[in-house]
């Protein structure tokens, strides 16, 4: 049965009340019958009686009307016959088009009644229902791209967006076909075109006709103008439009954290200390602006935390993490970006009040369990960095973390064999896993057993290893005197370090690198193998070491020394090696210094050749001589 239409609905609807008003008159109100004019005959009776030539004249003209009047009608009957199944004929195809409107639950469902509203257009309709056709039309199409730009923007992106863009292009071009004016198309067809491999020429021409037909909506015109900006060739054309869409909507969340990072980007890149400062703070006003619009978020709070962190602007992180613990103090992640930062900024005490705070809150946080244990560390609470790194070794059963931190604590309690035992368990755990395997020769190396380090180095140093792999085994080589294999091992790793002068130069890399200069020129200095000497080199390289350290690390400063007296320049190697004994920072470093003192006294270089494997066994020797010794027993004559 074919649907009943709005306009044949009214029509029917009109007559059914006409005819019910008619019968209540009729039977309900009888005042109204007897109102009601006389019957035909009566009223021919009294016509009759009442009939003048003037009368009939009348009436006779009025009939001549009448007869005209109803042949009018008959042929406008007629017409509307012939005429009505042409003027509705793509009526029935709307009428279908709603229906399935109000049923659709897929977008196949919305192509359907878009090929229903093309056709109900194409057979004909009456103007008011041709409009209504194309507004449905208009709706369903949009609908389908608004789906489309979901599966393209929302969270993780769907390997298969390229094909979606086309698909929502598609419509959207008929949209803005059907409805030149329909600025919320022209926008989505911009921010698609605009994504990689998209027509950029076609994407700037809908911002643009877009944001020329939005006159009434700041909102609207703001959002458009922000697209805009994301299409523009050059950082300058980027930054006017985003200044220009928070102008017009100061609340517009998108703008303003977009200037921030684009702020942020721009004093990175920025060689002027000065202007660099000033573009970081700016990022940051953007930032808190951004923030206060939102004042719970923790995600935003953290995030912006963290990218200031990385940078190393640890002012600004600081201020956004202690604003964030202000407004959200019941949120374990904030409190641990904070303690982080705080670390970062070595304010250890600060840093364990905020992860105190934070584990307090979650019991189960783990990442804040990880980082008090590394704030124990570096503060020497050994105990406590081991009672962490057992509580997170509980909690992450199999996890890397926790034998890792452990093994590192046992290290620096000395306890050289129980660490040994940790990583060598880490080691057959994570097989792939190359750190353990660095550890652990560090570990045997601080145990006096090099060889046994170098094996392990030699098992997975690769050419692409990290500097400090080849630092490792150069020290490893250098225990046992093996000079020619550790300064090979020292310049490798060199070549993959910063070079000394750099100016971008973090913390980190100054005393690894550091340590490699120093290493190397000591090696270059004291050797007793004369085709290892290098006097000139190893002076240059001290110098840099001692550059790196502030001149303020006294075995760097018995480096230098050493250089000088390489190079027979006595007087210069008695007077760094007098502020190397001031600087020590034990009583055995203070012997160890002095007896290279008194050597530059004498005008001697320093000579060195160790072999710390053969001095433990030495010593291990002693002790097991010293050990029979008590055990002797005197027997009674």
């Amino acid at each position: 049965m074919p649907a009943i239409t709005a306009s044949r609905l009214s029509m029917v609807f009109t007559s059914f009340v006409a005819i019910i008003i008619l019968i209540a008159c009729v039977f309900l109100n009888p005042a109204f019958a007897a109102e009601c004019p006389a019957s035909p005959a009566s009223l021919q009776e009294t016509e009759q009686e009442e009939e003048s030539p003037e009368t009939e004249k009348q009436e006779k003209d009025e009939t001549e009307d009448q007869d005209d009047a109803e042949k009018q009608d008959k042929d406008d009957d007629e017409s509307t016959d012939d005429d009505e199944p042409k003027k509705l004929e793509g009526q029935e195809d709307l009428d279908k088009a709603f229906l399935e409107k109000v049923n659709a639950t897929s977008t196949r469902d919305l192509d359907k009644v878009a090929q229903l509203c093309e056709s109900a257009i194409e057979k004909g309709l009456k103007p008011e229902a041709e409009q209504q056709a194309k507004q449905l039309w208009s709706a369903v199409l949009m609908d389908y791209a608004k789906q489309l730009e979901a599966k393209i923007f929302g969270g993780a992106q769907d390997r298969r967006w390229r094909l979606y863009r086309r698909e929502a292009l598609k419509r959207l071009k008929k949209v803005i076909e059907i409805t030149p004016k329909k600025t919320d198309a022209l926008v989505m067809s911009a921010k698609l075109n605009g994504l990689p491999g998209g027509n950029r020429a076609e994407a700037r021409a809908a911002i643009e006709k877009a944001i020329e037909q939005i006159t009434d909506d700041k909102t609207k015109l703001s959002e458009a103008i922000v697209v805009r900006a994301t299409l523009a060739e050059d950082q300058d054309a980027v930054l006017n439009d985003l200044t220009q869409a928070i102008k017009i909507d100061d609340e517009n969340i998108t703008a303003i954290s977009e200037r921030g990072r684009l702020f942020m980007r721009m004093a990175q890149n920025e060689k002027d200390e000065e202007e660099k400062n000033k573009k970081f703070k700016m990022a940051k006003e953007d930032f808190k602006v951004w923030l206060s619009l939102d004042d719970e978020n923790a995600p935003r709070h953290i995030a912006v935390a963290e990218a200031f962190r990385v940078l190393n602007r640890l002012e600004e992180a600081t201020e956004i993490a202690e604003l964030a613990a202000e407004k959200i103090d019941d949120d374990t992640r904030v409190f641990t970006v904070l303690g982080q930062i705080y670390l970062d900024d070595d304010e250890e005490e600060k840093a364990i009040k905020a992860l105190e705070k934070a584990i307090d809150i979650d019991r189960r946080n783990t990442n804040a369990l990880a980082l008090r244990a590394s704030v124990f560390l570096q503060t020497d609470k050994l105990d406590a960095a081991l009672e962490d790194a057992d509580e997170l070794i509980k909690l992450e059963p199999g996890s890397f973390r926790g034998p890792w931190i452990r093994s590192i604590v046992l290290g620096a309690q000395d306890k050289f064999d129980d660490a040994i035992e940790e990583l060598e368990g880490m080691v057959e755990d994570f097989p792939e896993a190359t750190d353990p395997k660095a550890q652990l020769a560090s570990i045997y190396n601080a145990n006096e057993e090099p060889t046994k380090a170098i094996e392990i180095y030699d098992d997975f140093i690769t050419s692409d290893s990290p500097a400090r792999h080849f630092r490792g085994r150069a020290d490893a080589y250098l225990s046992i005197g093996k000079h020619k294999n550790a300064i090979s091992d020292y310049e490798k790793s060199l070549d993959k370090m910063p070079k000394p002068d750099a100016e971008d130069l973090t913390e980190d890399d100054k005393a690894q690198l550091a340590g490699i200069l120093n290493n190397l020129s000591w090696v270059l200095s004291t050797s007793p193998k004369d085709k290892v000497r290098d006097g000139k080199r190893s002076l240059k390289l001290a110098k840099q070491a001692a550059e790196l350290t502030d001149y303020k690390r006294a075995y760097i400063l018995s480096t230098l020394a050493s250089a000088h007296a390489e190079t027979n320049d006595f007087d210069k190697a008695r007077q760094w090696a007098k502020k190397a004994v001031k600087l020590a920072e034990s009583d055995e470093q203070r012997e160890g210094l002095q007896d290279e003192l008194e050597s530059y006294k004498k005008d001697k270089p320093w000579r060195e050749l160790e072999d710390v494997e053969g001095e433990k066994k030495e010593k291990d020797s002693d002790d097991e001589d010293d050990d029979d010794e008590d055990q002797i027993t005197i027997l009674p004559t």
